[in-house]
């Protein structure tokens, strides 16, 4: 048995839940802080075109999501 499903075998489901979750939204908050920073740069970029670029990122955001998941699941990086 590997040392993950000793873990799980062991530990309460709080406990578990609590150290499996974490770097997730660790993750997540890294994320959309990082979403928020790009729209600041591209909305004083822009100037008044921003109105183009905004929306952009808006639309392009949700198709990385699935990308990284992949690639973490298939061990590319």
């Amino acid at each position: 048995m590997n040392e993950r499903n000793k873990l799980m075998a062991s530990q309460s489901i709080g406990k578990l839940m609590l150290n499996l979750s974490a770097p997730a939204t660790v993750g997540m908050l890294v994320q959309a802080q990082y979403n928020l920073t790009d729209t600041i740069f591209v909305g004083r970029g822009l100037g008044e075109h921003s109105v183009q670029g905004i929306p952009g990122i808006a639309i392009v955001f949700p198709g990385t999501v699935p990308k990284i998941s992949y690639l973490v699941d298939t061990d590319f990086m």
